[in-house]
């Protein structure tokens, strides 16, 4: 993985000069975003940083095994003694929510992202969209700053990036990642340990939602596209929580011959947030999220919509089949 000279030379000289250090991740945070800021915090700690990992939602109840999850500070705004921010898996300043208006405090940012979408607003940008999970960048920083890598950090970095390659499934997936994992398994992680945790270990509240969302799965005529709702009613019905939702796109996904999944989750407000994944190049679903106003990967994004739950899904279908017909001609 190739990151510049210079590069890390500004991160170094940052990380240098500073003696309180605030770690951030965008807002409703997956496995990515928790395991790279905790590998980042529980490193700058190793090197005598005062480091602290700040949140606004409460971390995933999949993810509360990760070493030091408990120690992530859930505010509204991060306090302003710190040195400097480091960003992680964050492409734009608005995924930082609430925290965006507290980016001005520091002089010095440094922004650690794989998305394509990145706008590079940091003092140092490490943004290397080849990358198939952020946690890969910070397994790479982390071994040029020459910190020891324990089974703590190696932990956070494997469940970043076997979340964000769905277990390996996704095309983000490279060579470098299974060498990677290589690395981290070599430091004790048990892979079947970790899926226990992700993904076996659902609370009641999400697989009742589960059972309502997949009750309301439909299809394309082709069959190409497949999409399924939740709606507010539902989550009051069930009682869940923010994080119930996350993973429902990939059983649309899953269908046989379906080639572009769509999860929809209405919020309030008059919004709806939608989740894509494509199986196909010629499909690129970050492109789509981006007229959204929203962005992430051309295998997988998202973003958040204004307007009812049946203009949103219209608008959507009609984007997407705009652009199979492209693919076609």
């Amino acid at each position: 993985m190739e990151i510049s000279h210079e590069i890390l030379k500004g991160l170094k000289s940052i990380i240098k000069k500073s003696r309180k250090i605030a770690v951030v991740t965008h807002i409703n945070p997956d496995g990515d975003a928790i395991g790279s800021a905790l590998a980042v915090v529980i490193s700058l700690q190793k090197m005598g940083k005062e480091a602290t990992g700040f949140i606004q939602d409460v971390v995933p109840e999949n993810y509360a095994f990760l070493p030091k999850s408990g120690t992530l500070r859930i505010v509204d705004s991060i306090p302003g003694e710190y040195d400097a921010l480091i960003s992680l898996d964050v492409p734009e300043l608005d995924r930082l929510g609430k925290f965006e208006k507290d980016v001005s405090k520091f002089k010095s940012i440094i922004n650690i992202d794989h998305h394509i979408c990145n706008a590079n607003y940091g003092s140092v940008n490490v943004s290397i969209t080849s990358a198939a999970a952020t946690a890969e960048l910070v397994y790479e920083l982390i071994k040029r700053l020459q910190i020891e890598i324990d089974y703590d950090i190696a932990l956070c970095v494997y469940t970043g990036i076997v979340t964000d390659t769905g277990s390996f499934q996704y095309r983000n997936t490279t060579s470098e990642t299974h060498k990677i994992v290589a690395e981290l398994m070599e430091k004790g992680i048990k892979p079947e340990n970790v899926t226990e945790e992700v993904y076996e270990a659902k609370s009641l509240s999400k697989v009742k939602l589960l059972g309502l969302a997949l009750e309301t799965m439909s299809f394309s005529a082709d069959g190409q596209i497949g999409w399924l709702w939740v709606t507010r009613k539902m989550k009051d019905e069930i009682g869940s929580t923010p994080e119930d939702t996350e993973g429902f796109v990939d059983y649309a996904r899953s269908v046989k011959g379906v080639k572009v999944a769509i999860f929809f989750e209405e919020l309030d407000g008059n919004k709806v947030k939608i989740s894509l994944r494509s199986k196909i190049q010629h499909v690129d679903v970050n492109k789509i999220a981006h007229k959204f106003g929203g962005g992430g990967h051309p295998s997988a994004a998202g973003a958040v919509v204004s307007g009812t739950p049946n203009e949103v899904e219209e608008m959507l279908l009609k984007v997407i089949k705009i652009e199979f017909e492209k693919s076609e001609n």
